[in-house]
């Protein structure tokens, strides 16, 4: 499995520099910065605990002061505007609202976008308006690794008769679709599933277990 620094090389890296940022110079992007919120500012923690939050990524302005924290822009607009304010409720907001709201975002930091919410929070399934829930704190958006992992176990939990080499099979299709975010049928019969068996998946389950594995695959890379 993937560290969250390679992640973050592969995935949300290669989008900040395809939006024109540069990953490498400091003066453009600092990583892993302990920040201070409060209703005046965005701006590096002073104490080391002390009204701490965290960003795994900050975006700096000609002047190096941040130029874009999700979380604390998205916390700051909450105090003000309407449709954060419905969302913080627990209330449901229209799809008009909801294209409001990213254009309020967008047009206040136009590398808020979807996509790279998704690349950054490692879902990628999951909707604007789902990330800014999750960021007001009142729904809980799992990764995707973490979605995949959990599928993986509580398929395991109930097939209490697998053998060793049909948990090592298993182990490594998590690997291959937490990695991938997608599978197809004809790969689980082609390398990296033919190392444990010349025939793949076909050569390790049952035509019935194979039909499991395939249901699960498909609720989890669809």
């Amino acid at each position: 499995m993937k560290t969250e620094k390679q992640t973050r090389i592969e995935l949300i890296d290669a989008a900040l520099e395809a939006a024109g940022w540069n990953v490498g110079e400091p003066s453009h992007v600092v990583q892993e910065y302990d920040i201070v919120v409060d209703p005046s500012r965005v701006a590096e923690a002073v104490t080391p605990y002390g009204g701490r939050q965290f960003s795994d990524y900050v975006l700096l302005g000609r002047d190096r002061k941040p130029l874009a924290v999700v979380e604390a822009l998205v916390l700051d607009l909450t105090r003000s505007n309407p449709i954060l304010q419905k969302l913080k409720s627990g209330a449901g907001i229209s799809t008009t609202e909801a294209d409001a709201l990213a254009d309020l975002l967008n047009k206040t930091n136009p590398h808020i976008t979807e996509n790279l919410l998704r690349m950054v929070y490692q879902n990628c399934k999951a909707h604007f308006v789902q990330f800014i829930r999750h960021i007001l704190g009142i729904e809980t958006l799992a990764s995707f690794p973490d979605t995949v992992s959990q599928a993986f176990d509580l398929f395991i939990a109930a097939h209490t008769n697998l053998n060793s080499r049909q948990l090592e099979f298993l182990g490594l299709l998590k690997k291959f679709i937490i990695e991938r975010e997608k599978v197809e049928k004809r790969d689980l019969i082609q390398s990296p599933f033919t190392i444990i068996h010349p025939q793949g998946i076909r050569g390790v389950f049952q035509p019935a277990q194979i039909d499991e594995i395939l249901k699960l695959t498909e609720q989890l890379a669809a």
